[in-house]
């Protein structure tokens, strides 16, 4: 041999030892039987033997049921193996298997693969159970090809593309071609996707042909040709299947190459599996079917393994009787009663007739009813008591199969029985006891009674155990005894009845000590009587909490300051009995008070503290009006428990009070002091005045304050308004009474709750700057206001002032002509010349009209202190004389005469000593600058005192009438 030839021989040898290994290699799944039994009510494997013989590791595999799958009776059962779970989809007969393993591990997990049917009356087709390797492929036995569902997202040409890439064990993948309605079928029911598919008219529209798969190979690589036209007239090659969703499968016509460009199939997941075509790109699907098998060059590994499990229906036993509905479960019973056993029926799945046998237990099993047509029967109970009694009836079918229901019930035929746990028979007045008992019985405690003295009670259950509390009359009760009985009834709930005998109480009467007493609380010395009240006593012990005693029946005793608990003490044959009693007493209480006054008055915003001091610690309250202060705006130093002797209330009154308008208020604050050892309560009040003034922030700025409703006359719809605001009562600094006598004014608007304010202020708060006037020609300072501001100043007129002014102040003489009414309008101060109204021996009054509105005012006047006395040395008073004075500059002679006769007639009424009385002479002006005389009288002569200034007066008057004449 030469070299040349044993070359060739290796080279051959080399390659026969390639193919060999490499066939060898290859995945083969082999089934140790085709066909398996299986019978109705089992769960089964289907193949204990099956084997795998590959150096792969796989990652997935699946296992489906195909012809034959009966959804909602076909079920694959597996529970994991080697770390391989499964997960079976009824809605396709597949049960996928997933986790990474060689192929021992997955030979093991397909030998773990059950079957089982859970109908009654199952389907008896056989089943065909196909074992699949290669990741998520399904075996179609009829093409011998592998079929696969893939999740890419792609257009038709993607899709071809990506299945090309794909291998299983050596076979290629392509698009799927579908040749068969079984096929077709096939994949539709496992694989219930929409997905691209192998056909394609690209190269001449209206041909379609498999371009995919072997079929892709045929006619010279143009693929074959399997239907030609459109939707609307075209036709299947003979010999070629199709399924385009035409008419015969819906409403469709398709292929329709709708816009022209659709060249592409695709196949639906619904619709019975139809075709339909797309555009070739442009247009993607979420998948595509992947195919394996067929193509030249292919491997022929062994992947899948089909058995055929012939189902086979075994008769069933009846089905369960129903529960049972006399007795029930736990049910008790009289012993001895009639019963009507009953039970629910039950039925067999193969339509057998049944049957039913009836046992009873009492302790052994009796047969009482055999092969019964009804589910139901009569029985007597036996005299017994047990609390497991039962029945059990059976429901046999014509094939001696059976099935069988248990009912357990209690039967009771005795009284329940009874054993005394606490059984009381003496006792005191007042105490209460406790009896306790015991009752049994195997059916339980229905009723379960005592009855005290003739009256029936439900005793309580506590730890098994019935009990009552008997509560023995007291001493001081009106039902007082010296014995009580009682006894105890109960029974079950069928009636049976059990009691206890009588048992006798006996009570001694122990004494009750009570007592009252004339005073507890008081001032030291406290003198208190006892009157002694007790029941049953004999010896009485009284111990008065400071160190004395006594034995009498009702003593009295005095008690000194402190805090003392009485305690008496009766006693006789049978016990003792004791009362306390507390007494208090304590020095009478002193108080002292700040602010001493109790009229008090602040503007609004200011801040005023209300304080108290006692004697005694006690317990301080403080109110307003009656309610108890509290919230914001208040600072209190209080208490309720007898803890101090000192207390405060601060008070805040624009927080407190707290309103966006406010005008003024009277409020009544009041502190109420109690102290425990006197037992009474003190009371302090205060009226506290609160204005919110428009002229000063201070309260000691104002004097006092005039506060008036008016008196309102309507005529038409214009109101008269009238406020008489005359106050002799209060002063202000400088001695002086409120000078404003009258405010008036007419409206139109509801004059209703109106109220008005005059603060009278301290000359203090004058301020000279304003009105270029001294502060000494100020006779009083005032701010008047009405709570309704826009009424008073905008919706009224004809507003009138009416004021007075002292005649003499200080020991001058006021000077008529200087007194002027000044008003502060916004910020100007105007000056009202005012009319004189009248005088009456002591003020002159006058009147301003037509003022501008109601704010601050200041009534200028100025006095005469030219000598040291009223009068002059000629003896005429020095008003009289200024006067004289003006009645000569106004050109009054014709008013001479007048006055000439009047005084002459009091000289004659006074020289003939008439008992008209003195009159004095008052000189008035009066509106219109006219002078009048009034004549004022009292009681008495006319003194010749008098007579000598008259005479003067006519000799002056005469005087003046001469001068005027001689000058004219």
């Amino acid at each position: 041999m030469n070299c040349k030839d044993l070359t060739l021989k290796i080279i051959a040898l080399a390659l026969i030892l390639i193919l060999t290994s490499t066939l060898s290699a290859a995945t083969t799944l082999t089934a140790s039987n085709n066909t398996a039994t299986y019978y109705e009510n089992d769960d089964m494997h289907i193949d204990p033997g099956m084997s795998i013989s590959s150096v792969s590791t796989f990652t997935s595999a699946r296992v489906y049921i195909g012809d034959g799958y009966v959804g909602g009776q076909d079920y694959l059962r597996y529970s994991t193996t080697n770390g391989i779970s499964g997960s079976f989809s009824t809605s396709t007969g597949v049960l996928t298997l997933s986790g990474s393993g060689d192929a021992a591990a997955y030979q093991a997990a397909f030998r773990n693969v059950r079957y089982e049917n859970t109908n009654q009356n199952p389907n008896t087709a056989d089943r065909n159970i196909t074992f699949v390797l290669g990741g998520e492929s399904l075996y179609f036995s009829d093409t011998g090809h592998y079929y696969q569902y893939v999740s890419y997202t792609s257009t038709w040409e993607q899709a071809r593309a990506n299945a090309a890439t794909k291998d299983l064990d050596g076979m290629k993948g392509y698009l799927a071609t579908i040749t068969s309605e079984e096929e077709n079928n096939f994949l539709m029911q496992k694989i219930q996707a929409d997905a691209w598919i192998g056909a394609n008219d690209s190269a001449v529209e209206g041909d379609w042909r498999w371009v995919t798969g072997p079929e892709g190979t045929e006619s010279g690589g143009a693929g074959r040709l399997f239907y030609q036209g459109d939707g609307y007239t075209g036709s299947a090659v003979s010999g070629e299947y199709n399924k385009w969703n035409g008419p015969a499968w819906g409403s469709g016509h398709e292929p329709n190459d709708s816009g022209g460009n659709e060249d592409a199939a695709q196949m639906y997941s619904s619709n019975n599996g139809t075709w339909n075509d797309l555009p070739t790109t442009g247009t993607t699907l979420s998948g595509y079917l992947l195919e394996f098998g067929g193509m030249t060059g292919d491997s022929t590994p062994q992947l899948s393994a089909t058995i055929t499990v012939n189902v086979n229906s075994v008769n069933d036993a009846p089905t369960t009787p129903g529960a049972f509905t006399s007795p029930t479960s736990g049910q008790i019973k009289a012993g001895g009663s009639a019963l009507t056993v009953g039970w629910g029926s039950s039925s067999d799945v193969e339509g057998d007739s049944v049957k039913y046998d009836l046992w009873f237990f009492n302790g052994s099993w009796v047969h009482i009813g055999n092969l019964l047509n009804t589910n139901s029967m009569a029985f007597n109970l036996p005299e017994d008591n047990t609390n497991n009694a039962m029945f059990r009836v059976y429901a046999n079918d014509t094939k001696d199969n059976s099935s069988a229901r248990d009912v357990t019930f209690t039967i009771d035929s005795a009284d329940p029985t009874y054993n005394w746990i606490q059984k009381v028979v003496n006792a005191n007045t007042g105490e209460n006891i406790t009896v306790i008992i015991n009752l049994t019985d195997i059916s339980g405690i229905d009723i379960h009674n005592i009855t005290v003295n003739g009256v029936e009670h439900e005793m309580n259950l506590n730890s098994g155990n019935y009990f009552w509390n008997i509560s023995v009359p007291s001493s001081n009760s009106d039902s007082v005894t010296s014995s009580m009985t009682y006894n105890c009834t109960f029974s079950d709930g069928l009636g049976n009845t059990n009691s206890t005998e009588n048992v006798l109480l006996n009570v001694s009467i122990l004494p009750y000590a009570n007592f009252s007493a004339n005073a507890t609380r008081g001032t030291v010395p406290l003198v208190v009587n006892f009157t002694d009240s007790s029941l049953y006593s004999v010896i009485y012990h009284w111990d008065f909490g400071d160190g004395n005693t006594s034995t009498e029946q009702n003593p009295m005793h005095t008690f000194g300051m402190g805090n003392f608990t009485v305690n008496l003490t009766v006693t006789n044959p049978n016990g003792t009995s004791t009362k306390l009693l507390n007494i208090r007493a304590a020095y009478e209480p002193e108080y002292s008070y700040e602010p001493t006054d109790t009229e008090q008055l602040s503007v609004y915003g200011e801040e005023l503290n209300f304080s108290i001091e006692s004697t005694l610690v006690s317990s301080f309250s403080w109110y307003m009006n009656g309610t108890l202060i509290n919230g914001s705006g208040v600072t209190l130093y209080s208490n309720n428990n007898d803890s101090s002797m000192t207390s405060y209330c601060l008070i805040n009154t624009s927080q407190y009070i707290n309103q966006s308008d406010f005008f003024m208020e009277n409020y009544n604050v009041s502190v109420a002091v109690s102290n425990e050892s006197i037992g009474r309560t003190d009371t302090y009040s205060w009226n506290w005045m609160v204005t919110n003034s428009s002229t000063t922030n201070n309260s000691e700025d104002i004097a006092f304050v005039v506060e008036k409703s008016p008196s309102v006359n309507t005529t038409g719809n214009v109101s008269y308004v009238q406020f008489n605001t005359t106050d002799d009562s209060r002063t202000d600094n400088e001695g002086l009474a409120g000078s404003i006598t009258e405010v008036a004014f007419n409206t139109t608007a509801n004059a209703t709750g109106v109220i008005l304010k005059i603060e009278v202020l301290d000359k203090s708060a004058y301020n000279e700057s304003e009105t270029g006037l001294s502060v000494d020609s100020v006779y009083q300072y005032l701010d008047i206001s009405v709570n309704n501001r826009t009424l008073a100043n905008s919706m009224s007129f004809n507003r009138s002032i009416e004021f007075r002014v002292l005649d003499e102040l200080n020991g001058g003489a006021l000077i008529i002509s200087s007194v002027s009414l000044m008003h502060k309008n916004s910020s100007t101060w105007e000056t009202y010349v005012p009319e004189l109204l009248r005088n009456d021996g002591n003020y002159s009054y006058f009147i301003v009209r037509n003022v501008s509105g109601f704010s601050p005012f200041a009534i200028n006047a100025n006095y005469n202190y030219a000598s040291s006395s009223a009068a002059s040395s000629d003896g005429l008073p020095y008003y009289w004389k200024q006067l004289l004075k003006e009645m000569r500059e106004q050109n009054v002679a014709e008013q001479t005469d007048e006055l000439i006769g009047t005084v002459s007639e009091q000289v004659n009424a006074g020289a003939s000593g008439s008992s008209a009385g003195n009159e004095e002479m008052i000189v008035t002006q009066e509106a219109g600058n006219t002078t009048t005389i009034e004549k004022n009288s009292s009681n008495g002569s006319i003194g010749t005192g008098i007579i000598v200034p008259i005479l003067i007066l006519i000799i002056i008057i005469v005087g003046l009438v001469f001068a005027r004449q001689a000058k004219k």
